[in-house]
């Protein structure tokens, strides 16, 4: 008579962990390429202008050198835990330089905590636009920082070898940050001339149909061509606000404009609600997890 009752407690068990899991977990997928491009896109589609390319070169020179100093100091710290024997039972077989690729891929930061926390506090607009700037570009900067230190690893690290790392860093960095400013606006014109060509004022649906996909396009674009995608979807927003608006019916930038913006409210809505979420649940059907297994070890 016991044997149901013990099976159940089983699969209670099994489904808790399963929520657990669901709370705990955020897949990148749906962070990268569901959630995070309409913020992005929202934020340079609103942008101003004028202010934002007025930093434009500080903005560069903190998410460059800024990121550079962030990923060395953490590979510096992790060098001193290895040394203190804090890195695990065999830290004689971590590499410096595998400690640069860590800080390189954990030195970017988060520009969806940036925004919603200036934008609460309405900060002066030159701050926001630095931080928010460099909170943008460095994740172009964070990919090639991987990439260089991951290619170092590989290698016997000799002097010739360190000079065309460099050059090979350097390289990509140019890459990276003007190919992906460059599909950006290309995409914004590309799209502006396809609307100017063909008239859609009078099928409204298919142009605002066909105006919302460009908040995702330039961003998968770029993840295929191994380029930026939050750098290239902020250019796009910039673009299709100079360019495209007015090539479009007032009554499609009117319903965009709303569009636009209810997304990204939803998509960071759905991110710190799921940050907020997170602890709490793991809490609560830990200990509930507890408690069932102690029932069975009664029973």
């Amino acid at each position: 008579l016991r044997r149901p009752k013990i099976y159940n407690n089983k699969n209670n068990n099994k489904n808790n962990n399963n929520v657990a899991d669901t709370l705990l977990s955020f897949s990148p997928n749906i962070f990268f390429l569901i959630l995070l491009p309409p913020i992005i896109f929202n934020s340079g589609y609103h942008i101003r202008r004028q202010l934002f390319f007025r930093h434009y070169a500080p903005i560069c020179l903190f998410a460059g050198v800024g990121t550079l100093i962030s990923a060395v100091t953490i590979a510096l710290i992790l060098q001193t835990a290895k040394v203190h024997g804090l890195l695990g039972n065999d830290p004689k077989g971590i590499t410096f330089t595998e400690l640069l690729t860590f800080g390189g891929l954990i030195s970017a930061t988060d520009p969806v905590s940036t925004l919603a926390v200036f934008q609460t506090k309405r900060v002066d607009p030159q701050l926001f636009y630095l931080v928010f700037g460099e909170s943008v570009m460095n994740d172009a900067i964070g990919l090639v920082l991987f990439d260089s230190f991951s290619k170092f690893v590989k290698q016997n690290n000799q002097a010739g070898q360190v000079v065309l790392g460099i050059v090979e860093f350097a390289i990509d960095f140019i890459i990276q940050n003007v190919g992906s400013l460059c599909l950006g606006l290309g995409c914004g014109l590309a799209s502006a001339w396809l609307l100017k060509m063909v008239d859609m004022r009078h099928t409204k649906l298919l142009e605002l149909s066909l105006y919302i996909l460009i908040m995702y396009v330039p961003f998968l674009i770029a993840e295929i061509l191994h380029l930026s995608g939050i750098v290239t979807i902020l250019f796009t927003g910039i673009a299709a606000r100079r360019y495209i608006v007015p090539n479009l019916s007032n009554q499609t930038e009117s319903n965009a404009d709303v569009f636009f913006r209810l997304v990204a409210h939803l998509a960071e809505t759905s991110i710190f609600l799921q940050l907020g979420t997170s602890v709490p649940g793991l809490i609560f059907f830990h200990d509930n997890s507890n408690g069932n297994n102690a029932d069975n070890n009664t029973s």
